[in-house]
């Protein structure tokens, strides 16, 4: 198989799943050091993925499905991806990253239309295996030769959440020291005003 240059992880459902596939970025990192990573998800998730040093790029699905189909696919395929790893299974994405062209297109096994439209399918089975779903993810990744079994210790090291984004102003000033906030201590049962 052809060595990844750039490589797309689809996640586009909930921000919790979307957490539990980070570390596959920290290890296709390890792995392949000059790689870029990108990762497709939803807007909402954004600001999480960003805080990882291990991806280095977000598109967003909620603006390129304002795009019309052909535009989509002009996009997908200005990004020169050379593998996509679809870690959540949508059928209308893994139609775009065929017609785009991305060479290699990996999925599970699970989904009629991967048959159709990835060139990588993996057997993963997530109802009969015990393993978390964030070591589930992981067995993806043997489509680029990194069958490693990763204990979820080991994922924990591979977020990679170094990036402190700017916190806005808006909230900034929530936390000024020239205001008076109230504390709570359950262990001494009291309250006490900061600040005056």
């Amino acid at each position: 198989m052809l060595k990844p240059s750039k490589i797309l992880i689809s996640r586009t459902d909930s921000i919790g799943d979307v957490i539990l596939t980070l570390p596959m970025a920290g290890i296709l990192k390890k792995k392949f050091p000059h790689v870029s990573i990108v990762f497709l998800g939803k807007n909402y998730t954004k600001s999480i993925i960003e805080t990882s040093e291990h991806i280095d790029e977000f598109l967003s699905i909620d603006d390129l499905n304002k795009l019309n189909p052909k535009e989509q696919i002009q996009f997908i395929r200005n990004k020169n991806i050379s593998h996509c790893i679809h870690v959540f299974p949508k059928t209308e994405i893994a139609q775009l990253i065929k017609k785009a062209g991305v060479q290699f297109r990996i999925g599970t096994t699970n989904r009629a239309y991967h048959w159709l439209k990835c060139n990588k399918l993996i057997k993963l089975s997530r109802k009969n295996s015990n393993l978390h779903e964030a070591q589930l993810n992981c067995k993806l990744l043997s489509a680029v030769g990194i069958n490693e079994e990763f204990s979820l210790a080991e994922l924990a090291t591979n977020y990679g959440f170094t990036k402190h984004l700017a916190l806005p102003q808006k909230h900034k000033e929530l936390l000024s020291k020239n205001k008076k906030t109230l504390s709570y201590t359950p262990n001494h049962k009291e309250v006490r005003l900061n600040g005056a």
